[in-house]
């Protein structure tokens, strides 16, 4: 599977990728900032690939495969590791990062 997002994203489109991300949480109300997941997700990040899911695979928010990019892939995982942690830590979401780059 692909990300759902080009992989030489301008930087003036960042913010509205992380809305995006966010957005992919669950939340009580659709204006609430934090988010109501039950159980923790899991960022498992070993090039190329990028999965963002829960502890129990039941909610996969974000499964990329950087495959395309070839010795750049770990660049690309290490910022988009970098969004997915800022994201997950202003929701209060309770997350671990399991890192094999």
């Amino acid at each position: 599977m692909h990300c759902s997002f080009p992989v030489t994203t301008p930087i003036w489109r960042e913010l509205p990728l992380l809305v995006a991300m966010a957005d992919k949480l669950p939340k009580k109300h659709a204006w609430d900032r934090e988010t109501n997941i039950g159980e923790d997700i899991v960022v498992s990040a070993a090039p190329p690939y990028l999965r963002v899911a829960t502890k129990s695979g039941s909610h996969v928010l974000e499964q990329c495969d950087f495959s395309q990019a070839g010795e750049n892939a770990k660049f690309l995982i290490a910022d988009r590791l970098a969004d997915w942690t800022r994201v997950l830590t202003s929701t209060r979401a309770p997350f671990a990062v399991l890192n094999d780059a």
